[in-house]
């Protein structure tokens, strides 16, 4: 059986602890980042209990946890970090970069602007990596993975996806569209990649 839960916590309270990891388990912390409103905490709520619910509030943030076996059967505890939306004082953005091992950066297709934040989020991210470093990572192997949200919105399109995939392939990052609404499947298969690439696993 998969356990998930999923909790409320303060970041300057999750550095103190070190939560616990059952049998054979690997912990693997993602950092979700991107403008409010984008979707990124349906993204996180619909990989850890497979529902979509639309509506949160943008200031808050969590972490999401689940135990999921990552084919072929890679045993994988995901603490995943849903970011608020608004601006942040920069030594925190910074804290919680250190803290996670893999990034997921979203906007939405309907909405120029979080598209164009993208490029700044990519850059902190990786100046971050490439200064301190991160456990078990070097610079060249931290996934970070650019995500287009909100693709079942044709009609209100405002970036075509050759521009989310010519953005990310200028950045270095692997490119996903998607649509958190109507799949859950593609949303699985980002984590499962993002850990693959992180542990380099074929």
């Amino acid at each position: 059986t998969q356990r998930t839960t999923m909790q409320s916590t303060p970041f300057r309270r999750l550095r103190k602890q070190n939560s616990s990891v059952s049998g054979r388990s690997h912990r693997f912390r993602v950092a979700v980042f991107g403008q409010a409103g984008v979707g990124k905490t349906a993204f996180n709520v619909r990989f850890v209990t497979k529902r979509f619910i639309g509506e949160y509030d943008p200031t808050l943030e969590s972490i999401y946890q689940r135990a999921y076996i990552v084919p072929p059967n890679y045993p994988v505890f995901y603490e995943i970090m849903d970011t608020p939306g608004q601006e942040e004082n920069n030594s925190v953005m910074l804290e919680k970069i250190k803290w996670a091992d893999a990034f997921v950066i979203v906007y939405s297709i309907t909405d120029r602007q979080s598209f164009a934040e993208i490029p700044r989020l990519k850059f902190l991210v990786s100046h971050t990596i490439s200064n301190n470093g991160q456990k078990y990572c070097t610079k060249s192997n931290t996934p970070i993975v650019i995500v287009g949200n909100k693709n079942d919105l044709s009609r209100d399109r405002m970036v075509s996806r050759s521009e989310g995939e010519k953005l990310a392939l200028e950045l270095g990052c692997s490119f996903y569209e998607i649509s958190v609404r109507e799949s859950i499947d593609e949303i699985a298969f980002i984590f499962e990649q993002l850990y693959r690439s992180f542990r380099q696993v074929e």
